[in-house]
């Protein structure tokens, strides 16, 4: 849905059975959150492995931009399709963001793999 660029990776880890293996690194989190911001990224979809059994991690996500970001929106896997299926739980809570994000906009453009950015002054014809 978009570049690499606009993608950002978290260190962190949750088994099959919701058990946090790997704290979340979250100074990696805020430097992310930072680079997004930069970036001109206005919303962001979230999506950790497990997090429909441990939703700690995005939990942590969450409360992180609302203090780094707080005027971006976000759509957490957990919250929009919290049920096993990795590809499942991201397609739909891109989606999800997608959706939200054109319904708040008037003209959007693809600018994060889970990021939308106003671009244009008119409304989108699909």
């Amino acid at each position: 849905m978009a570049p690499p660029f606009y993608t950002e990776e978290i260190p962190e880890r949750v088994d099959f059975r919701g058990n946090a293996l790997k704290p979340i690194d979250v100074e990696a989190a805020r430097e992310a959150i930072k680079r997004l911001k930069k970036k001109g990224v206005e919303s962001v979809a979230v999506c950790f492995l497990f997090s429909f059994l441990n939703p700690d991690h995005e939990l942590k996500i969450k409360e992180l931009f609302a203090r780094e970001f707080p005027e971006a929106r976000l759509s957490l896997s957990y919250e929009v399709l919290p049920q096993i299926r990795e590809f499942y739980r991201l397609s739909t809570t891109v989606i999800n963001w997608k959706q939200t994000t054109r319904l708040r906009k008037r003209c959007v453009v693809p600018n994060f793999l889970w990021g939308w950015r106003n671009h244009c002054g008119r409304t989108p014809s699909s």
